[in-house]
């Protein structure tokens, strides 16, 4: 080594990021001459700019997934409700056709409340017993209206009775949003659809 190679050996040494090969040893031995190049390091230090932006772009999409699914629109919380509503619409037919029980489902602003007639008092009606048949409420957000027959149902008759046999008259259940409206129609033997408009 002549005297830069020293001074060059003594300045990189104590850099533990880079390690520099002498080469130049080989002179006059017959083989090829070759310069000091560093090394790369065996360790990495850090992250690529690659893997950060991969994991930005999986959060970003993991995030609008979420999103998405977390925060309903007000359409689909109309259709959730409606779907709920006529299901429990359904469970009260059933329970009247295989009970052998009179039923009426009375709506009273956006409470739903049902009623079973008494076999010993067929003036009177108590709550219903069963458990998937208690009052609810619709959020304030909707609006549910009556038809029995073909006009709007009044304040005495702003109920649907479920006899043994189908529903004592045709109805129909709108229920109403600032997006659109559904409508729950039953007819006089009582298969009950859902409707929107």
């Amino acid at each position: 080594m002549n005297f830069v190679d020293e001074k060059m050996d003594s300045r990189f040494r104590g850099n533990d990021r880079v390690r520099w090969v002498d080469a130049t040893s080989n002179a006059g031995t017959g083989q090829p001459f070759q310069t000091k190049t560093p090394e790369t390091p065996r360790q990495c230090l850090g992250f690529t700019l690659i893997e950060i932006l991969i994991v930005i772009v999986i959060v970003g999409i993991a995030t609008v997934l979420a999103t998405a699914n977390l925060f309903q629109t007000e359409e689909e919380k109309l259709q959730q409700e409606s779907e709920k509503l006529l299901s429990v619409l359904q469970i009260a037919r059933d329970h009247a056709a295989f009970g052998g029980r009179v039923i009426a489902v009375t709506f009273s602003g956006n409470e739903i409340q049902f009623m079973e007639r008494d076999f010993a008092d067929p003036s009177r009606w108590n709550p219903s017993a069963n458990e998937a048949l208690k009052p609810r409420k619709l959020s304030d957000t909707f609006n549910a209206e009556l038809r029995v027959g073909p006009a709007p149902a009044t304040s005495k008759d702003n109920h649907v009775t479920f006899l043994p046999i189908g529903v004592a008259a045709p109805f129909e259940l709108w229920l109403r949003a600032t997006v659109g409206s559904r409508k729950i129609a039953g007819d006089a033997i009582g298969n009950l659809r859902l409707e929107k408009v």
